[in-house]
């Protein structure tokens, strides 16, 4: 079977397994709040990193 294929029936079993379990609206949401969540992870990240990279500066030239 072609790797296309695959692919493809893949994908429709997948869907119509999630159709089981929840309509697409809520998916649709639930795809959001992870999108939402992973931006603030992100920005806190590099937030945390910026912080963190004057403290390292300063613990290399103290040679700790």
């Amino acid at each position: 079977m072609k790797k296309n294929t695959m692919k493809k029936l893949m994908v429709n079993e997948i869907q119509k397994g999630i159709h089981n379990y929840a309509p697409v609206e809520e998916i649709k949401r639930i795809d959001k709040q992870i999108a939402d969540l992973q931006q603030q992870i992100d920005f806190l990240m590099r937030s945390k990193n910026l912080r963190a990279l004057p403290n390292a500066a300063h613990k290399r030239r103290c040679g700790f």
